[in-house]
């Protein structure tokens, strides 16, 4: 068999979102670039890789490489996580100034947007005086394009809307629309949602309290890996905290963070993770 087409998509995929797909992968690629074979008329992903190489086209091309990208995303995916980063923001509030800047949390590879909403709905409910003073920022970004957009619409089908969300809260900050639950006012203009590259783009967000890049890095080439932990380390505040996945460890070879006390798979710049706030106790 001819894996030619194949090798030219995975390399697409190393080049422009860092991502390693590897022989026995192509099932995944192969469903994954499924919508766009079918809207491109393709039958095949030797077909797709001929079309992207006679006719060169940077959209088309960020494109493919974007819809590879995971989008294993659900609500409430870590109840645990999403508890202590909403303790550790309030306790953070109060050391803030009145004129000065706002606590700021970044959802990198944010997907379809359940976590970030996941997260606002746990502040609403733990710490509402972080929204209710304006105190607190939520960015998501993703290098998909079209999930960003639906993140940003709030727009999820009848499964999503199950999975991980209760129906006490999926009715109380969703409302049913035609086939879809789209997610209210309330939870929809607590979140800025963008397109970003994390190979490039981070130093362009700007500096935030806490980081969560959750099973996105596992994904990616270890150098390339190593290199956007190292691009969030630079944009982590002193005390900040970069979150990761259930049992994703940093990329082997990354410096200046160490384990934090105060929650499992979370970093802090070297010289404060061992800081833990008053009353705060390990989550494991």
């Amino acid at each position: 068999m001819d894996h030619s087409g194949y090798n030219e998509i995975a390399d697409l995929a190393l080049r422009k979102t860092g991502q390693v797909f590897r022989a026995n992968h192509r099932y995944l690629v192969e469903a994954r670039l499924a919508p766009i074979l079918r809207r491109e008329n393709f039958s095949t992903l030797d077909e797709l890789s001929d079309c992207l190489k006679a006719r060169p086209n940077s959209v088309l091309d960020l494109e493919v490489a974007s819809a590879l990208t995971g989008k294993d995303t659900q609500f409430f995916r870590d109840r645990k996580m999403l508890s202590h980063i909403a303790r550790f923001l309030s306790q953070r509030a109060e050391s803030l100034n009145d004129d000065g800047p706002k606590l700021r949390v970044l959802c990198a590879g944010g997907g379809t947007g359940q976590e970030a909403y996941s997260l606002v709905i746990e502040v609403m409910e733990t710490a509402p005086e972080l929204f209710e003073n304006d105190l607190l920022e939520i960015v998501s970004v993703d290098v998909c394009k079209a999930s960003t957009l639906r993140a940003r619409a709030g727009l999820y089908g009848h499964f999503e809307i199950q999975t991980g969300l209760s129906a006490q809260r999926m009715l109380k900050y969703f409302s049913r629309t035609d086939n879809s639950w789209q997610a209210g006012n309330a939870l929809r203009e607590k979140v800025s949602f963008s397109v970003c590259n994390l190979m490039t783009g981070v130093p362009t967000l700007g500096i935030f309290d806490v980081v969560l890049c959750r099973n996105v890095m596992p994904a990616m080439a270890r150098p390339i890996a190593i290199d956007v932990a190292g691009q969030f380390l630079d944009a982590l505040q002193p005390w900040g905290q970069l979150v990761l996945g259930h049992e994703e460890a940093l990329p082997t070879g990354i410096s200046g963070l160490e384990p934090s006390r105060t929650v499992r798979n979370a970093f802090s710049p070297i010289g404060t993770g061992a800081k833990r706030p008053a009353g705060e106790e390990f989550v494991a």
